[in-house]
């Protein structure tokens, strides 16, 4: 993932993008690129992420412009959220 430091007119810094990315509350809409599916551990091929889209298991895919792609952050975190819950109710491996 991308870190950009924004500054003010002043050259201060303001935000982060991991701030932002994990404070999505009043800032709209963030996307998440394929480095930040990676940096939050979804590490998979490009042909599973598609798989995934088209069977409604995984959000789908934003076109920024050509090849490039994009998810939305909120969508991605609520992704993983729901993994943890599924955790919780599945036993992948049998107690002894």
């Amino acid at each position: 993932m991308e870190f950009w430091e924004l500054s003010d007119v002043r050259g201060n810094p303001v935000h982060h993008w991991r701030e932002q990315m994990y404070d999505i509350s009043n800032k709209g809409p963030l996307i998440v690129g394929r480095d930040g599916l990676t940096e939050l551990g979804i590490r998979v091929s490009n042909s599973t992420l598609l798989r995934w889209e088209f069977d409604g298991r995984f959000p789908r895919r934003i076109r920024m412009a050509g090849c490039s792609v994009a998810w939305p952050a909120d969508e991605i975190l609520a992704w993983v959220e729901d993994r943890k819950t599924e955790r919780s109710r599945t036993h992948y491996a049998r107690p002894d």
